[in-house]
């Protein structure tokens, strides 16, 4: 591919932002990449040639970028937005080209409020939300393939800087990713029911799995049953945490939706209820067999 852009700045190199990073180097999109990340896995990312230099601090990334994606946690991303303004100012005053801002983060209304925070430069940000992903955690986790034929949602703002979302949307293209636009509103109420609650029922299965008696007994015996619907629950703890947490009530009313459709199965198996059971079994497979048909 033509290089899309000389520098891109990410700023969080965990399994998404390094599998960026892996994806930009694979494809030319930009000759070189700079990163920012705690821990070790921007070094990881470094040695295994996927950035070429890694940054002291976030707004380091921005130094002679012309697009910096923020790959941290959706918390970070909103501590992160007065630093980032801040920079920008600076490189305004400076006379430098001003870097157009782009996210990875799960839940988009949150940072869209903080983006706020950027002033004059919020036109320039255009949150986005790649659908791809893996239960595998860190830089090493990093995959150049992730986004091919994956769906981006992108949420543009009324004032958008038309160039800056130009910019965006052919960088996550050329990734290999559709894009698409949606309402924040509706992407976080939308990903609250088949994602974010989703994953926490999982690692509320295995929960009640491990505090049970019969812990040991089922990891020495569970099936692939087991390992298919609980896959996602091996996903990192602290980044989940942060998501729900990110689209509290979106994902605390799909929960509610949840909690009475188990206790009407509850109820049927209870009061040996077959034929409602069956109803509602029924309803639940002909709705995943329509899902598998959208896949």
């Amino acid at each position: 591919m033509t290089e899309l852009v000389r520098q891109i700045g990410i700023v969080g190199i965990g399994m998404i932002g390094a599998s960026v990073a892996a994806a930009v180097k694979a494809r030319g999109v930009a000759a070189r990449v700079v990163a920012y990340s705690p821990g070790e896995d921007a070094k990881v990312a470094l040695a295994a040639g996927w950035i070429d230099r890694v940054c002291e601090q976030a707004s380091d990334c921005l130094e002679d970028s012309e697009l910096l994606v923020l790959s941290a946690p959706v918390s970070s991303i909103i501590e992160l937005m007065p630093a980032i303004a801040h920079t920008l100012d600076q490189h305004l005053r400076a006379g430098k080209k001003l870097a157009a801002l782009t996210d990875t983060g799960s839940s988009k209304q949150g940072i869209i409020e903080a983006a706020k925070a950027l002033g004059p430069h919020q036109s320039r940000f255009i949150a986005a939300h790649p659908i791809a992903g893996s239960e595998r955690r860190g830089a090493a986790a990093a995959n150049p393939d992730l986004f091919l034929e994956r769906s981006v949602l992108l949420c543009p703002k009324d004032d958008q800087d038309a160039d800056s979302f130009k910019l965006v949307s052919r960088f996550w293209q050329s990734l290999g990713a559709r894009t698409a636009v949606i309402d924040p509103k509706l992407h976080d109420a939308v990903y609250a029911e088949v994602s974010h609650w989703p994953h926490a029922a999982a690692f509320a299965l295995c929960l009640g799995i491990a505090n049970g008696p019969l812990a040991d007994h089922s990891l020495a015996r569970a099936g692939a049953g087991l390992k298919d619907t609980t896959r996602i629950a091996a996903s990192n703890p602290t980044l989940w945490a942060d998501i729900l947490l990110s689209n509290k009530d979106a994902t605390l009313a799909s929960a509610q939706r949840h909690r009475d459709a188990l206790d009407d199965l509850m109820r049927c198996i209870e009061q040996e209820d077959r034929q409602r059971l069956i109803e509602l079994l029924a309803a639940a497979s002909h709705w995943r067999q329509q899902l598998q048909d959208f896949a």
